[in-house]
């Protein structure tokens, strides 16, 4: 059973506090994922009797007055257990970059699941909505009908999908007859997350309540915390069950190992002896490309953010240190041993993002050179595990951006300090739940310390302890973690005079 330890408690133990803990806000829940997964559950069908999608016609350009165009953009819709004209709330799962959504979603959702496994229980009316751009079903359900050029992209914005919820409330609330008794509730797990955070700063009066997991809701151009996090990730006791010794080695046999093939890098000989020992082609790593996607974030992929604590001997940290152990006084060999083994079991046809007319049509990466930044770099003399000084704010903005023909790197930089002028991780404004995973990178840009007026406001952080990316989002996992959400949540709804009801009763 995992329990939550309050920051008073943790303060009178110096081995309990770690620095990477925001002691005077933050609840860490200690949970052991593998003891709290449920194979159903109770009560819920195995879908919804009208799976959609549904559309709302929302504005091209919310800002622009003399742009009066219209598109149909998507969203889904279980009411299956919601009575017309009462006061249950309104579960909003708010879209996010990735592939286009379908009904599965209502039930089956990696950013949401904890709103939807809580939907029968509560009699809540729950809404999936798509994010502009990312759920393209056809070329009318979209804000532009070709992606052949950059300027294809330019109604893609956090600022236009922020503008896009507030139409979809408004809508939803006049087909739905929904009434101010009737309190939406945000949730998403990213930059889903990200969004459901920033709708309850933006529109208070529209959403009452947000649950933000896993979010960095600071934009940032150089994220070298993603990377510093990640080695972290490989030196904790916690998402080990290891001891701790055995915890620190493993990271350090990593970085050492990097280290090593930074120096051979360096020479000709060394570098043709990398590709002999790594089996390479000959000469793929005369190019600094090729140096760089070759050992810039790893040699092979080493999981914090996708770590998944159930894969057993699959792909996971436990997996990873528990084989480079082995290779403690000979890293480098440890490193080709674990890559060999890595590229044996992966498919080598994973896709790769679609071309439209000779550009990528890889959605994340417009928002990424145009607002965000999140370049996880990995720089000489951090923390970052693989070889250093590969990857670089430079390298990525060319990598990421060029397709785009965005070359002009001081307009990322004006944008980024826009975003942050939204101040979801300092704005005082009540009822925020941010959750956090303990061994998730993005950890390093979402919110882990409330300011003084955000803890007067009853706000809470909690740290999931670990956890990787929003992992409590998904289906049937962490059962005990979605509870404690849920308490919050419910305490919030009695405190502004819509309590839940205690039992719903469900449907055959």
């Amino acid at each position: 059973v995992p329990s939550i330890v309050h920051a008073s408690e943790l303060r009178g133990s110096a081995a309990a506090v770690q620095p990477w803990q925001s002691l005077a806000a933050q609840q860490t829940i200690e949970v052991d994922p593998a003891a709290h997964v449920v194979d159903e559950y109770p009560g819920y069908p195995l879908g919804p009797l009208r799976p959609g999608p549904f559309y709302f016609e929302t504005r091209q350009d919310h800002f622009d007055p003399l742009n009066t165009k219209t598109w149909p953009q998507a969203y889904y819709v279980n009411d299956e257990f919601w009575v017309p004209g009462g006061g249950a709330p309104v579960f909003l799962c708010v879209g996010g970059e990735g592939p286009p959504l379908d009904h599965t979603a209502l039930f089956k959702s990696v950013h949401c699941n904890n709103a939807a496994e809580w939907v029968p229980e509560v009699g809540a009316l729950f809404f999936v909505l798509e994010h502009r751009y990312y759920g393209c079903h056809n070329k009318t359900a979209c804000p532009v009908s070709q992606l052949d050029t950059p300027e294809d992209f330019r109604y893609l914005s956090s600022d236009q999908a922020l503008e896009d919820l507030a139409t979809f409330h408004d809508f939803a609330s006049r087909k739905y007859g929904l009434t101010k008794h009737n309190k939406w509730i945000t949730f998403g797990g990213s930059y889903p997350g990200m969004m459901a955070g920033w709708a309850r700063v933006k529109y208070p009066n529209l959403f009452s309540i947000a649950v933000v997991s896993s979010a960095p809701v600071k934009a940032q151009l150089n994220m070298r915390g993603y990377n510093d996090l990640v080695a972290r990730a490989y030196g904790l006791k916690a998402s080990m069950g290891q001891d701790g010794l055995k915890v620190q080695a493993c990271r350090h046999t990593i970085a050492v190992g990097h280290a090593q093939i930074g120096e051979l890098l360096e020479t000709s000989d060394g570098r043709a002896k990398l590709e002999e020992m790594f089996e390479l082609a000959k000469g793929q790593l005369d190019t600094a490309k090729g140096r760089r996607d070759f050992a810039g974030n790893g040699v092979v992929d080493f999981p914090a953010q996708s770590n998944d604590p159930l894969a057993g001997l699959d792909w996971n940290i436990d997996f990873i240190c528990s084989f480079m152990m082995d290779y403690s006084s000979e890293p480098l060999a440890g490193l080709a041993k674990l890559r060999h083994g890595r590229m044996r079991s992966v498919p080598s046809n994973i896709s790769a993002p679609r071309r439209v007319s000779g550009i990528k049509a890889d959605t994340w990466a417009w928002q990424a050179c145009t607002e965000f930044g999140f370049f996880q770099t990995c720089e000489v003399g951090s923390n970052c595990m693989f070889t250093q000084g590969l990857v670089t704010v430079e390298t990525m903005f060319e990598d990421m951006c060029k397709p785009f023909n965005i070359t002009d790197m001081s307009n990322l930089k004006r944008a980024i300090e826009r975003v942050n002028q939204r101040g979801s991780d300092r704005t005082a404004v009540s009822r925020m739940l941010y959750v956090n995973g303990e061994v998730d990178p993005w950890t390093a840009l979402a919110v882990e310390q409330l300011t003084s007026e955000q803890r007067a406001l009853g706000n809470e952080v909690f740290l999931v302890r670990g956890a990787s990316h929003h992992y409590w989002t998904h289906p049937n996992v962490m059962q005990d973690v979605k509870k404690r959400i849920r308490a919050v949540v419910s305490k919030w709804l009695d405190e502004i005079g819509a309590p839940l009801p205690s039992t719903v009763e469900l449907s055959s």
